[in-house]
């Protein structure tokens, strides 16, 4: 009988680590493959009233079909086809829009509109596994900021004296922090970054009680992304950035502390602004009545 149970608690124990093996890549999956079919009405900002949701992205539907808009497309540093919408307004300056995880190109459709009336040519990316764009995976930012600079280094060679801003909201903020970790092209004028978080480890360990799962998360990874969650800082991108940034974010942020913006704000070398919004709301501020007004005042400061 002691045998058995021996045997017993031996085959047991040998299964536990294919057992975690296989609960962290689901759970992996879980975090990092995207939704690639989305409902755009469904996809409605935390502590957002749906009535004003709803009503918003109608105008701003009825707006874009009234643009002149086409495909923008190319390919990324690893054979990814990526795809974007330029609505034309401008021949002189542009604004690259990236949206948020398990979103596309709509999520941001309401703060194209607001550039585009501030007399910006806009241009809305599906950042990569995400809308129309081609991949499996997010990168939380890594990969995205390379396909940032492509996007960047395509438009300039269109029009090499072409004035350009860059928007990014949740992951496509940490595209953007994590572009201003490397070259940034003297033609981007501005950046506007919106609920980022300074560390990726950080920012996921939170919620795992269970090390040894995270720990799987993060060999899943490395193995399919190539790098370390912890490699992912936001602090690359700020202290040495000398483009104009505009911080904002929600003081009751949900899901991202809003000290995160607030650190990483007070960590940025060069000229910067930063407005906290009231709402208790995860990337709701847009729907906020001051947010044009937000956004306009820094472009005018520029």
């Amino acid at each position: 009988m002691k045998l058995k149970k021996a045997i017993i608690l031996g085959a047991v124990a040998a299964g536990l680590p294919l057992a975690y093996i296989q609960a962290s890549k689901i759970k992996f999956d879980q975090l990092f493959k995207t939704k690639k079919d989305i409902d755009i009405e469904a996809n409605k900002p935390d502590g957002i009233p749906l009535d004003l949701f709803k009503n918003t992205l109608l105008v701003d539907l009825n707006w874009l079909k009234d643009t002149e808009y086409s495909d923008f497309d190319i390919t990324s540093y690893d054979g990814l086809k990526l795809h974007a919408v330029r609505v034309k307004n401008n021949d002189h300056k542009l604004v690259i829009l990236l949206h948020g995880v398990n979103n596309d190109h709509y999520g941001i459709l309401h703060q194209a509109h607001i550039f585009y009336d501030l007399g910006f040519d806009v241009l809305m990316c599906d950042l990569r596994a995400h809308g129309k764009s081609e991949g499996e995976y997010t990168s939380l930012g890594f990969k995205e900021g390379i396909d940032l600079a492509e996007y960047v280094s395509a438009l300039i060679k269109e029009d090499p004296s072409l004035k350009i801003g860059i928007y990014g909201i949740g992951l496509g903020a940490q595209a953007v922090l994590q572009y201003l970790a490397h070259d940034v092209k003297e033609n981007v004028i501005f950046t506007i970054i919106e609920s980022a978080f300074i560390d990726a480890y950080d920012q996921l360990a939170k919620n795992f009680s269970d090390k040894l799962l995270f720990n799987g998360i993060n060999d899943n990874y490395r193995r399919y992304i190539g790098l370390n969650l912890d490699e992912i800082s936001g602090y690359d991108g700020v202290i040495s950035n000398h483009t104009p940034t505009l911080f904002l974010h929600s003081a009751k942020d949900p899901i991202v502390d809003v000290k995160n913006t607030v650190v990483l704000s007070e960590a940025n070398s060069g000229p910067k602004d930063i407005h906290i919004f009231e709402k208790a709301t995860h990337m709701g501020n847009y729907l906020d009545e001051d947010y044009p007004k937000v956004i306009e005042n820094f472009i005018k400061s520029l």
